[in-house]
């Protein structure tokens, strides 16, 4: 899936998740100004074309192994199966999974990046290829997770709510288990559409908000597996 394609004047940028593309496909694009290339599996072809190969652990949730919606809820941790069966008495509280792009999303996910210091991707990234994993308290958006669809993988793109924005803790607490229903209600979707696995992402414990990252990820008893990056820059970036 080529998933951003940016022109800044002359300068061109693409990044692509692998997905279906074949190794002519991809260096097409070798010549463009800044190419990454991200991978599940390692492509030793691509570093003898010029890319540069860096690695990261990531969290799978295999499903192959887990045949019913019951089967994913055991696998996961106890005191999640708990947290997610908390969410069947919340009243007001929806779950809701669509294909389109809608605001509200960007500007929940713009405001959680933002109140960590971090600066928000633009909004197109949350538009092609998306699928959208939502929960909704009283009406209002709280959690989202959005997910690339890479059949036979449903990547998730991030992970953001409300969470940091207030300072009820009751509240606070229905978010917490919304975020784990979320999850939950992902792995059943994709099961029942036949995808393969749904990737959580990163797993690392450089710093402590991204070590808590890492823990919440492992109530879901992922496999942790490689990912490959591959990268052509251009040389006033090296």
């Amino acid at each position: 899936m080529i998933l951003i394609h940016r022109k800044f004047g002359l300068f061109k940028s693409v990044r692509i998740l692998l997905q279906r593309e074949t190794l002519e496909q991809i260096l097409k694009f070798s010549k463009w100004d800044y190419v990454t290339v991200v991978s599940y599996n390692p492509l030793p072809e691509l570093e003898k074309a010029g890319f540069v190969l860096t690695t990261k652990n990531i969290a799978n949730i295999y499903l192959g192994e887990r045949k019913s919606d019951e089967e994913i809820l055991a696998s996961f941790s106890r005191n999640t199966r708990n947290e997610i069966h908390r969410t069947e008495t919340i009243q007001e509280l929806r779950f809701m999974i669509h294909e389109g792009y809608k605001k509200e999303e960007y500007e929940l996910y713009e405001s959680f990046e933002k109140s960590q210091d971090r600066k928000p991707w633009r909004e197109e990234t949350l538009k092609e290829g998306i699928v959208h994993f939502n929960a909704y308290y009283k009406g209002e958006l709280v959690s989202s997770l959005p997910c690339y669809d890479l059949f036979p993988a449903l990547q998730v793109r991030a992970m953001f709510s409300k969470r940091l924005s207030t300072h009820d803790h009751e509240f606070n607490k229905i978010i917490s288990n919304a975020n784990r229903r979320l999850v939950y209600e992902t792995c059943k979707w994709a099961l029942n559409k036949g995808y393969k696995f749904v990737g959580l992402g990163a797993v690392t414990t450089s710093t402590e908000q991204k070590a808590n990252v890492a823990q919440f990820k492992m109530f879901f008893d992922p496999k942790v597996e490689t990912e490959y990056t591959y990268t052509r820059r251009p040389w006033f970036m090296l």
